[in-house]
């Protein structure tokens, strides 16, 4: 891509020239405004929403633990492992997410007349919210902490909790004081419901049984032993005196009448501990696994199932008008029309238990591994580019090729490799890798940095070195337990180990010769990883500590302590001055002066355990993932990271200073009224132009800043810019700021289109017969190119159509051809002519295909 950048500069230079005569310096940035990623302008808003001091973006949403519709059906709340998510019920737009004290989110229950939202979360308090606002206005302090799930009494008046005295908590909602406490169960509560009157209380415990509870007086009335396993849910049905008691891990189902505590015996439907009935009690949705079915209540009879679930379905929840089913789990957020059983939308950014991160040379895709996929994160419009599916549990460890084409992922015993740009497979590799009779299979695996060489280490002690043509190049034996982890060295000569047998190897990888044995652990080791110019080794180790070794010597520089439990999660920074380090529960990222061995300030902010740490190529910031299924990229070159920075309205992506980037961004999400979007700047509820002009017009303020040239290089079209300076003209505002800002649309408009036409070179691509014709207009033509063999023969005709004035260069812009002729027929190798026809101008330009 370099040379497609130095044709931009040569464009762009001879545009500041003239624009820096009329003493203009800020718009350095407008002008390489054609540089800018297209994937910036879909940059979602919701990636900056809550995040902790230091996070310039977050990727994900969380794990989902629960969805609850509101009683009015406008909305829908998602309790995840990050916060309350809410959601426009119509659209699947985000709203808000709600972080405030505590973001691990348990349990949520809206009341019955949807003005509150109650949810317990991993602390001493219960909140409840009030709806219209969004904003804490009840905490209730939790003593013996457990909290499991919250219900809201049927006239809304009383909010129960369960604690770890395996005892249900009655709170009165006005005054916040403790009504009752209901004792009797010998494990923690897990379900708890009202009859529909509110006069009984039932409670399912992890101690097997059910008990019903007077709600007046507190009094116990009966106890049920029938289950052979823990309780997981208690639902009435509606009647409101019958309710079925469900077990966990599918164990068993029962009826009881509420009035009367006589056993009904077993449910005719299947009903799972993921079932619901709907508000009038006509249809009852039962999932089990990822299957989910729609019942009729009143003649017994199965009447559909929807179908769509990838995974297991955890929660499940009816509209307040019985047509539309939630479910959610496993990453999965799917809405049904439970009328015609289609499926209404799917939500994506959440996700499953997470365990594996990859960051691609360039920077611009994270992989992050869960159990049967792999997602495939555009790091700067933090959006899903692709999903890779692996059909076995895996994905712990990933590692890219040098030049980011390839991403390879361990799955059991065999190793996957994926093409990128496709997400096709392109191949496995089996063999040399074990049976699978033994342990915990392939824990590590890794490219080398030359790209000449892949490594893989698994429980069978062993390293496996393959040639990048995948044959396989020999077996590094010497470990006596199984292996936990592999790194090769900068200059991929060396490639070290951790092992289970509490020591490091070091092999030398051309000759597959063992070169030295680092010992000093007092329990397994589990993370290696090499400081970029490979004179030092930093190990992590189940003892809780790291030990940064002396790659030359052999000898121990510093043991580093402080960790509370395993480390499993290294990495270097670019220079080789810093280490990042995790632990396997700990939700803090702790950072090391590499030279002395001391502390430097730690970084927070996920609210579960750091599962992979990286950081960028460039350095400039840290890649970390968590068990909470979100990725955090942080800017840890902050001083201090705990300290909030104040930004200006205008920064809008709050990098610090207000560049061309901020206005992609406003314009991004141009006509959004989500909640809390930064790119609203006047702050009147919609991103509209007057937000535009406001950008524009601090781009000349002492902050504002040029923007370096991007390795993207998809455009902001002509059409757009008019389309705001029309907007913004008729808008009656006379203000010197206000003109300003239409004044620099105006001059952002003419370093948009070029002064004359011209052919560009085509995209190499090796290997691969397709390619893009990247090329500029200096007016509105109608656009041809014809393509020739070298003998002259016309191989195929590609008729664009008629195109505006403006630069086409980046992929999604730039003419594509597949590498077929006019028939269809691939080409073969060797050296083509393409040629631009645009009105009156024309040229040729000659390329090489290589397959």
């Amino acid at each position: 891509m370099y040379y497609l950048e130095c044709l931009m500069r040569n464009h762009v230079n001879s545009e500041l020239n003239n624009i820096w005569k009329l003493g203009i310096p800020f718009l350095l940035s407008i002008s390489l405004i054609l540089l800018l990623s297209a994937s910036t302008l879909s940059a979602q808003n919701h990636a900056r929403w809550g995040l902790p001091d230091g996070a310039m973006m977050r990727l994900g949403k969380g794990r989902i633990y629960e969805v609850e519709f509101s009683p009015n059906g406008k909305y829908f709340a998602v309790a995840s492992t990050i916060g309350i998510w809410i959601y426009d019920a119509h659209t699947g737009n985000e709203l808000s997410l709600l972080r405030e004290e505590n973001p691990y989110i348990d349990s949520i229950a809206f009341s019955p007349d949807g003005s509150m939202l109650a949810y317990a979360s991993n602390d001493e308090y219960l909140r409840i919210l009030d709806t219209s606002n969004w904003k804490i206005i009840k905490r209730f302090q939790v003593e013996n902490r457990y909290t499991g799930p919250v219900i809201f009494s049927p006239d809304g008046k009383t909010l129960v909790s369960a604690n770890s005295d395996y005892n249900a908590v009655f709170w009165d909602v006005e005054t916040g004081e403790q009504i009752n406490i209901i004792e009797g169960h010998t494990s923690i509560l897990t379900s708890m419901a009202f009859s529909t009157d509110g006069q009984t209380f039932v409670t399912g415990s992890w101690d097997k049984s059910i008990r019903l509870w007077d709600v007046q007086t507190g009094t116990h009335r009966t106890t049920y032993t029938k289950h052979t396993d823990g309780i997981a849910k208690i639902i009435f049905y509606p009647d409101g005196r019958t309710f079925v008691g469900v077990g966990y891990n599918r164990s068993d189902a029962h009826l009881w009448d509420a009035e009367t505590g006589d056993y009904l015996g077993e449910p005719k439907q299947p009903i799972s501990s993921k079932s619901t009935f709907s508000p009038d009690g006509s249809t009852l949705a039962i999932a089990s696994g990822r299957e989910l079915r729609i019942w009729d209540v009143e003649n017994e009879k199965f009447q559909f199932e929807l179908t769509g679930h990838l995974y297991r379905i955890s929660t499940i929840s009816f509209s307040p008008d019985g047509r539309t089913l939630i479910t959610g789990g496993d990453g999965e957020l799917n809405l049904w029309d439970v009328v015609s059983g289609a499926q209404k939308m799917s939500i994506s950014g959440h996700s499953d238990y997470t365990y594996g991160l990859a960051l691609s040379p360039d920077n611009r895709t994270i992989a992050v591994g869960s159990r049967e996929e792999i997602r495939l994160w555009d790091a700067v419009s933090a959006t899903i580019k692709t999903t890779l599916y692996e059909t076995y549990w895996g994905n712990r460890s990933m590692s890219f090729n040098p030049d980011g084409s390839i991403l390879a992922s361990e799955t059991g015993w065999q190793i996957r490799l994926w093409n990128v740009n496709d997400g096709s497979q392109l191949t496995t590799l089996k063999g040399y890798l074990g049976t699978g009779a033994s342990g915990y299979g392939i824990a590590s695996i890794a490219f080398s940095p030359n790209g000449r060489y892949f490594a893989s280490g698994s429980s069978e002690a062993t390293v496996q070195l393959w040639h990048f043509g995948r044959t396989h190049k020999g077996t590094l034996s010497g470990h006596s337990a199984g292996l936990t982890s592999i790194a090769f060295s900068y200059d991929s000569r060396t490639l070290a180990s951790g092992s289970k047998d509490s020591t490091v190897r070091l092999w030398d990888v051309e000759s597959e010769t063992h070169k030295d044995t680092f010992r000093g652990h007092t329990d397994e080791v589990v993370r290696v990883v090499f400081s970029p110019d490979a004179s030092i080794l930093a190990s992590g180790s189940t003892d809780k500590t790291v030990i940064l070794w002396n790659v030359g010597t052999g000898e121990i520089r510093s043991i580093l302590t402080g960790h509370t439990s395993s480390v499993r999660n290294l990495a270097f920074s670019t220079d080789g001055r810093t280490l990042a380090s995790a632990g396997s529960y700990e939700d803090i990222i702790h950072l090391w002066d590499v030279a002395t061995g001391d502390p430097l300030p730690p970084i927070k902010g996920h609210t579960i355990g750091i599962a992979d740490l990286a950081f960028s190529a460039d350095g400039n910031t840290l890649v970390s993932l968590s068990s909470d299924g979100t990725v955090l990229i942080w800017d840890w070159r902050q001083s201090d990271v705990n300290q909030e920075t104040q930004y200006t309205l205008e920064d809008v992506n709050r990098d610090g200073v207000v560049d061309i980037q901020d206005l992609i961004y406003v314009a991004s999400q141009f006509g959004s009224t989500d909640h809390e979007n930064a790119a609203d700047i006047n702050q009147d509820g919609i991103v509209d132009i007057a937000d535009i002009v406001i950008i524009a017009n601090a781009l000349q303020n002492e902050n504002a800043a040029p923007v370096g040239v991007s390795s993207s290089t998809n455009l902001l079209s002509t059409e757009k810019i008019k389309s705001w300076i029309a907007q913004a003209q008729k808008y009656r505002n006379t203000s010197i700021e206000f003109q300003k800002g239409i004044t620099i649309l105006e001059y952002l408009l003419t370093t948009l289109t070029p002064k004359s036409s011209a052919l560009l070179n085509n995209y190499p691509n090796p290997f691969n017969p397709e390619t893009w014709i990247p090329y500029q207009l200096s007016k509105q033509a109608n656009v041809s190119i014809y393509i020739y063999s070298s003998d002259g023969h016309l191989v195929r005709t590609l008729n664009i159509g008629n195109q505006s004035g403006g630069v086409y260069l980046s992929r999604n812009k730039a003419a594509y051809w597949d590498g077929n002729n006019d028939i269809g027929e691939s080409v073969a190798s060797g050296v083509y002519f393409y040629t631009l026809s645009a009105g009156e101008f024309s040229a040729t330009r000659r390329m090489v295909i290589q397959k």
